[in-house]
């Protein structure tokens, strides 16, 4: 599922120092407030989320958001296996 939302100032300031998968492209898990846990999510130019892999519709809003991090998992060189970068 790909769409663009754009975060606010403070999320773009720090996934700004996370380890980005290619140029400008960032694997994140983001962590809603009822607990649940989307993985794979793809942010561009620390600032769009474009992708959340294996979703067909968005499954978040924007102000459901309580945590957005990096998993081991995330910060390993995956960028053969995305379709958008």
């Amino acid at each position: 599922m790909r769409t663009d939302y754009e975060l606010p100032k403070p999320w773009i300031q720090r996934i700004a120092k996370m380890v980005e998968f290619a140029m400008g492209g960032t694997q994140v898990t983001v962590r809603l407030k009822n607990g649940t846990e989307i993985r794979k999510v793809t942010i561009s130019n620390c600032k769009w989320i474009i992708e959340a892999q294996g979703y067909d519709s968005w499954p978040f809003k924007m102000e459901e958001i309580e945590e957005i991090y990096q998993t081991d998992e995330d910060k390993k060189d995956r960028s053969r296996e995305r379709k958008y970068f």
